[in-house]
């Protein structure tokens, strides 16, 4: 006798067949992180007048540093130029404008030239360097050109070294050469890190390894200093013996006097005034004014060379009296 067929089984819905959905207690919902809640401003809780302050103070800190730069080079500026007539500037009372204005022309070049070529090294890796070290395997290639900036970056920095030792015999020849190669040989080394890094693998951000990077970013930042100090000099080198030059042709300066001066040199010319009544006795012409300053003026004569003639500082006071003389070219 045959068996009964089985029964079938009921089908089993597929959501009876669906997992329950787990439940989230309430302990562990409160673990979960919960960000901070912005304030009325929505500043993220950080009060607005707090950034306001942190902004000024950082813009306040770089512009007195901007500040102190321009006067350090305007002061080398000045100090050289009237050394060269060996006017002390203590003597002449400059104000701190005074450094600011005539750094400009110190510092406007070097800035201008930096400029341009960082630009154009920055072109020249991205636009030459990196395709080629990045093509294939050139390892050999890159380690190559590490050893050769290694290299030459040593051997400025023994020519840095043997100028600031012997500065007599070697520095006082480079001149504005030293910094600069102190700042290639910086570069140099900077450069060569940066290419090491296509060769190995990266290397955690150790404390040697900030010793070093931060070594090299002060000396570039003190070659920099230095390289803008020794074009600061050549400029006022420079202007000292523009003035000079120009001497001649500058106005006439004339000179009264209620008191004979001791004043003389080539090209200068001392009458005395008999006109009665006169306030003034003694006239004194063919000076130049080299500069006035609130209290004195410095003369130089027409023909003034160094060496041999004076410089002469004349206080201002009711007994003198100064003319200017622009003659026809």
């Amino acid at each position: 006798m045959a068996g009964k067929p089985p029964r079938p089984r009921p089908a089993r819905s597929r959501l009876s067949a669906a997992r329950p959905a787990r439940s989230v207690s309430v302990g562990a919902a409160s673990r979960l992180p919960v960000p901070p809640a912005a304030d009325a401003d929505g500043a993220g809780g950080v009060d607005p007048t707090t950034r306001i302050w942190v902004v000024l103070g950082s813009l306040v800190s770089q512009t007195a540093v901007l500040t102190a730069l321009l006067y350090y080079f305007g002061w080398v500026r000045t100090k050289t130029t009237y050394g060269h007539f060996g006017v002390d500037t203590r003597l002449l009372d400059f104000s701190t404008t005074d450094y600011l204005l005539r750094s400009l022309n110190s510092v406007l070049t070097p800035l201008i030239v930096a400029g341009f070529l960082a630009l154009a090294l920055r072109a020249a890796h991205r636009q030459t360097v990196l395709p080629v070290i990045t093509a294939g395997d050139r390892r050999r290639l890159v380690t190559r050109a590490v050893v050769m900036a290694r290299g030459s970056a040593v051997l400025l920095a023994a020519l840095v070294l043997v100028g600031l030792l012997a500065e007599d015999r070697v520095g006082a020849s480079l001149g504005s050469a030293l910094p600069l190669a102190m700042i290639a040989a910086t570069g140099l080394l900077g450069y060569a890190e940066h290419l090491s890094t296509f060769t190995t693998r990266a290397v955690p951000d150790t404390g040697p390894t900030r010793v070093r990077s931060l070594a090299l970013l002060i000396l570039t930042l003190v070659g920099l200093l230095w390289a803008v100090s020794s074009y600061a000099v050549h400029v006022g080198r420079e202007m000292a013996a523009d003035v000079v030059a120009s001497l001649p042709s500058e106005p006439e300066l004339v000179l009264y006097s209620a008191e004979r001066l001791a004043v003389a040199g080539p090209g200068v010319t001392v009458d005395e005034i008999g006109q009665e009544g006169s306030r003034y006795r003694y006239r004194y012409s063919g000076l130049r004014l080299l500069v006035h300053t609130r209290d004195r003026y410095v003369l130089l004569p027409a023909q003034w060379e160094r060496g041999r003639d004076h410089v002469y500082l004349i206080p201002t006071n009711g007994n003198l009296r100064i003319d200017l003389v622009v003659h026809a070219p």
